[in-house]
């Protein structure tokens, strides 16, 4: 189901990840996906540090290197990867460069990005928004409205819920606890 999100990664205050994701991006879909990686990563010996230095071979590319058909030269940038570039990164042991799309500004129009996934490093933080929102985003959260006004009726994904890499939750619990009565089990 074309269900578009965002998976970030923050580190140092700033993206690192910024991954546009066209399918499945309801919490029952690339959130569970997400959710599974992160606790793969967190019960590895040393996981989140090797995560941390995986994620130094990543770069944000240029805009002359996206031109054209990007995707054949940069692949970790198609929007079928998802949940899966987080598991690439992990897994790259930091043996190749990893050009990466800097997608974050997509967090800033909730009508298409429906939801956002943030791994915030620097607290340790598994954080989830939700787009289709028409409240304004105060200046004290990650995507203040001000950042993004462009005048239009939907402001930017809002702040769902959030837990510590330390104490990620069940499946059951991380659903429940998302559920907005979506049909997105197709």
């Amino acid at each position: 189901m074309g269900t578009r999100h965002l998976i970030a990664v923050y580190r140092n205050g700033e993206p690192v990840v910024a991954q546009y994701g066209q399918w499945y991006g309801y919490p029952r879909g690339q959130g569970l996906d997400l959710l599974t990686i992160l606790r793969n990563i967190m019960e590895e010996d040393h996981g989140i540090e090797n995560f941390k230095n995986s994620l130094d071979q990543c770069r944000f590319g240029t805009e002359s290197e996206f031109t054209g058909s990007y995707v054949e030269k940069f692949p970790f940038t198609h929007r079928i990867h998802g949940a899966q570039i987080i598991k690439f990164i992990n897994e790259n042991n930091n043996s190749n460069e990893i050009v990466l799309k800097n997608d974050i500004d997509f967090a800033g129009d909730s009508l298409f990005c429906e939801w956002a996934y943030i791994i915030d490093l620097d607290r340790e933080m598994f954080e989830i928004y939700e787009g289709c929102n028409k409240i304004l985003v105060g200046e004290g959260e990650r995507f203040p409205s001000s950042i993004f006004d462009d005048g239009g009726e939907y402001e930017p994904v809002k702040f769902v819920k959030e837990y510590t890499l330390h104490e990620l939750p069940t499946d059951d619990e991380f659903i429940e606890a998302l559920d907005t009565n979506e049909d997105d089990t197709e």
